[in-house]
C-alpha cells in the first residue's frame, strides 16, 4: 500500500452511488484507520448528491478516476464494469477494493488479477462475509481440527426480487441472476471450508 496520509489515514474514493455504496460509505466514519474522500459516477450530479449525503469532500467522474488523489479505489458498481474500472484504477496506480462478484467470469478475473500484479498494487474482492467475526472463528475452529474433518456442507443464500426487466438483476448482460449476487456468499463458504475444488 501507499504510505498512509499525513494524518495516519488512508484515503479511498467510492466508484458508484447506489445502494450497495450508500451501503458501505457510513462505515468509513467507525473506522479511525480509513477515510472516505471521493466519489466517483458517470453522472456528477449524483456524485455530488451522494457526496452531500455522506459527507464526502469531492466527486469526479468516471473518465477522471485515473487522475485521483487517493490511495485505495473501492468499485461498487455492477458486476459487468467490474474488470474495465478496475484495470483503469490499477493503471492509475491506485490500490482496488472490488465488490463481489469479482468480475464477471474467469478470464476477466485473470485479466485484473494480471494487471495488479503488473502495476504492483493491491487487489482483493470487497468479500465481507471472510471478515465476520463468526466466521473466521468456525475457520480457525476447522483448520486447528476442532470439530472434526468436514465432509459435506448445506449452504443456501437468497432473496425475493420482483421481476423487473428493466433491473440489472434480471438481466444476464449486466451480471443478472442469483449466482453472482447471491451464489457467491455459499460458494465462498464451501471454498472456506473445502478449499479449492477438485472438480465441477
Amino acid at each position: 500500500m501507499n504510505p498512509p496520509a499525513a494524518d495516519g489515514t488512508t484515503t479511498f474514493a467510492m466508484v458508484g452511488t447506489g445502494w450497495m455504496a450508500a451501503a458501505i460509505a457510513p462505515d468509513f466514519a467507525s473506522c479511525g484507520f480509513a477515510r472516505l474522500t471521493t466519489v466517483v459516477s458517470r453522472s456528477r450530479d449524483r456524485a455530488d448528491a451522494f457526496a452531500t449525503k455522506f459527507g464526502v469532500t469531492a466527486t469526479a467522474t468516471i473518465e477522471e478516476l485515473p487522475a485521483l488523489d487517493v490511495d485505495v479505489v473501492y468499485i461498487a458498481t455492477p458486476h459487468h464494469n467490474h474488470a474495465e474500472l478496475a484495470c483503469a484504477a490499477l493503471e492509475a496506480g491506485k490500490h482496488v477494493l472490488l465488490e463481489k462478484a469479482f468480475t464477471m467470469d474467469a478470464a476477466e478475473a485473470r485479466h485484473v488479477a494480471q494487471t495488479a500484479l503488473a502495476h504492483d498494487r493491491f487487489l482483493m474482492e470487497a468479500m465481507w462475509m471472510r471478515f465476520n467475526p463468526a466466521i473466521r472463528r468456525a475457520h480457525e475452529l476447522l483448520l486447528a481440527g476442532s470439530i472434526g474433518e468436514p465432509r459435506t456442507l448445506q449452504a443456501s443464500f437468497g432473496r425475493a426480487v420482483p421481476y423487473d426487466r428493466s433491473h440489472r438483476l434480471w438481466d444476464p448482460a449486466r451480471g443478472g441472476g442469483s449466482v453472482l449476487d447471491q451464489g457467491v456468499y455459499p460458494i465462498t463458504l464451501a471454498d472456506l471450508v473445502f478449499g479449492p475444488p477438485a472438480t465441477v
